[in-house]
């Protein structure tokens, strides 16, 4: 099912609210965005046109509070935690800008709206920049190594 939408006004990346009316049906959209599907808006001057779906307004609920500077002990597990808006959302795990897959030694953990990368056993090749990455929504955490003393 799409729910559609023109407006006479310039819209911009994220919305396209130009009446009350288009309002509401964007903020039922928002609400309820399975029961939608997707949201089509349009500008009627430009022709111009944005398709929006559950996927696309994926993100984060705690993008403000999650630790984004995370420690780990050389040899132990570290865990890069965050959550989703919907239970449903699928994210990407990337180090380095490089896209992360499951094996032995990393692994991803859903549970309701937690979403986990875990590292069994933190080495030193494993530390840097990890990014999580929920629809058009990413958030970037730094994993840095302790305990590097060993020779």
């Amino acid at each position: 099912m799409y729910l559609i939408c023109f407006s006479l006004w310039q819209s911009c990346p994220q919305f396209c609210i130009s009446s009350l009316s288009l309002l509401i049906a964007i903020e039922r959209f928002w609400l309820y965005p399975r029961i939608w599907g997707r949201l089509i808006c349009c500008h009627l001057l430009t022709s111009h046109f944005v398709i929006y779906s559950a996927e696309t307004l994926a993100g984060f609920s705690n993008k403000e509070s999650v630790q984004k500077e995370v420690k780990a002990t050389l040899s132990q597990k570290a865990t890069l935690s965050c959550e989703v808006s919907d239970s449903k959302t699928e994210v990407k795990w990337y180090k380095d800008g490089k896209l992360l897959t499951s094996s032995k030694a990393v692994h991803m953990e859903s549970k309701g709206k937690s979403r986990e990368l875990v590292i069994e056993k933190m080495e030193k090749k494993d530390a840097g920049e990890y990014t999580c990455e929920a629809g058009t929504e990413k958030l970037v955490f730094k994993l840095q190594m302790t305990g590097t003393n060993i020779f």
